[in-house]
């Protein structure tokens, strides 16, 4: 599904390309969860951090993040990479 992004999709990666030397670094706030939001974030992202917070539940969960970061660099995306977690 990754690998098949319909065009409307893909215009953050444009946008960002258009204002990309103004800035010397873009933040891209998504909800919680890997929905679309995220997956299009990830997509158009060379690198993620991810807020954790610190509880047993949340730090379980945390392989879930590094599972789909590491599926939309070898499918869509493979400059993303990823810096770590902030704890919250």
């Amino acid at each position: 599904m990754l690998g098949q992004l319909p065009p409307w999709k893909s215009r953050l990666v444009e946008i960002l390309r258009e204002v990309a030397l103004d800035y010397d670094f873009v933040m891209i706030d998504c909800p919680r969860g890997l929905g679309k939001a995220t997956r299009i974030a990830l997509v158009a992202s060379h690198y993620v951090v991810s807020p954790i917070e610190c509880q047993e539940l949340s730090v379980k969960d945390s392989q879930d993040t590094l599972t789909y970061v590491e599926k939309v660099r070898n499918r869509v995306n493979a400059r993303l990479t990823f810096l770590g977690f902030i704890i919250t």
